[in-house]
C-alpha cells in the first residue's frame, strides 16, 4: 500500500471516530512546535491580569488583590485546559490536511494515534511506524466493515 493510501486510511478511521490523536501538552505547547500559538498562551493571561488591575483601580486594593486570586485559580484550572483544547483541535486539523502536514508533523513528534477499540494501541510520534499501525488496524476495520459501508480504504 502506498503511503497516501495508508493515509486516507487513517483520515477515514479519525472522521469515523475509530482513530483519536492524543497530544503531549508539555511537547506541543512549545514555540519549536508546528501547533504552537503564543497567543493561546499570553492573551488569555492579559486579559485576567488586566481584568484584576481594573478592580483595583476602579475598588480598592483589597478587592483588586482578591480579583488577582481568582485570575491566578482560573488561569491554573481554565485556561491550562482550554490552551490544551487549543493545541488538541490545531494538531487534528493539520495532521489529516494532507499527507505532507502528516509526514512534517510525525517527525516533530509530541503525539500519538490511539486505535479506539476493544484493544486500544498506541502509536507514538516519531518512535513509531505510522505505516504499519495504518496497514494493520486500516485493513483490520476495512475487512470488519459491512458491505457498502464507506469506511473502507481506497483501493
Amino acid at each position: 500500500m502506498t503511503d497516501d493510501m495508508l493515509f486516507q486510511g487513517l483520515k477515514q478511521a479519525f472522521e469515523a471516530r475509530k482513530l483519536d490523536v492524543v497530544g503531549d501538552y508539555r511537547v506541543l505547547n512549545q514555540p519549536s512546535s508546528y501547533v504552537y500559538s503564543a497567543w493561546d498562551n499570553v492573551a488569555p493571561l492579559l486579559l485576567l491580569l488586566v481584568a484584576s488591575l481594573v478592580v483595583m483601580v476602579v475598588f480598592k486594593l483589597l478587592a483588586g488583590i482578591v480579583a488577582l486570586l481568582v485570575a491566578v485559580a482560573l488561569y491554573v484550572v481554565g485556561v491550562r485546559t482550554w490552551v490544551a483544547n487549543r493545541l488538541h483541535g490545531r494538531l487534528s486539523r493539520l495532521l489529516f490536511r494532507d499527507l505532507t502536514a502528516f509526514n512534517v508533523l510525525w517527525r516533530g513528534g509530541g503525539f500519538s494515534l490511539l486505535w479506539i477499540g476493544p484493544q486500544p494501541e498506541l502509536c507514538r510520534a516519531p518512535e513509531g511506524n505510522w505505516r504499519y499501525f495504518a496497514e494493520r488496524h486500516t485493513m483490520t476495520a476495512a475487512l470488519a466493515a459491512p458491505e457498502g459501508e464507506e469506511n473502507e480504504v481506497p483501493a
